[in-house]
């Protein structure tokens, strides 16, 4: 019987070995990213760890990690003697926020002091 395709014939993930992001944040961020986007699905199952550093050129201890980061916020579960799976409960996705403060315009640059405006009532 003809082996079945895995999921890493879908994702398409890559590491720059040039960039200064460690290589299994690299991993974890790519992974986490497909999950979000739907190209794996809860259930699915993950690349086995052995073939996935193999077809990436990376140590296997490297896969692990970025496999023990999803696991650890809840995108993937290890199953026992069947593999990493893509959790049936994803996280929400929480986007970074970011957060501007706009001083009034009679504020003193450099002194943490507004000056606000005098209420009338």
């Amino acid at each position: 019987m003809p082996k079945e395709k895995t999921a890493l014939t879908l994702i398409g993930l890559e590491v720059d070995r040039e960039s200064g992001s460690p290589l299994y944040q690299q991993l974890y961020e790519q992974l986490r990213r497909v999950i979000l986007e739907g190209r794996l699905i809860p259930g699915q199952r993950l690349p086995p760890t052995r073939e996935l550093a193999e077809h990436l050129k990376l140590s296997r201890s490297t896969v692990l990690l970025a496999f023990e980061h999803l696991a650890a916020e809840g995108y993937a579960e290890g199953k026992t003697g069947a593999g990493t799976f893509v959790s049936e409960k994803i996280p929400e996705y929480m986007p970074l926020v970011r957060v501007y403060i706009f001083l009034p315009p009679r504020s003193r640059p450099g002194t943490g002091i507004c000056a606000l405006p005098a209420s009338g009532n």
